[in-house]
């Protein structure tokens, strides 16, 4: 009988038969801060990840 893998989370198989979900989401967030820069427009640098 073959399954069919619906997610992996390092060693562990999730089926179709094991396992549903209805939605999966992912966010991300990064913050970023604005370098004043001297006769033209700012410029934006990563400063790291969001909350």
């Amino acid at each position: 009988m073959a399954t069919s893998t619906l997610l992996k989370l390092g060693p562990f198989t999730f089926s179709i038969e094991a396992a549903a979900f209805n939605q999966l989401q992912r966010a991300w967030s990064f913050t970023w801060s604005e370098q004043k820069r001297l006769g033209t427009i700012p410029q934006l640098q990563y400063t790291g990840e969001g909350q």
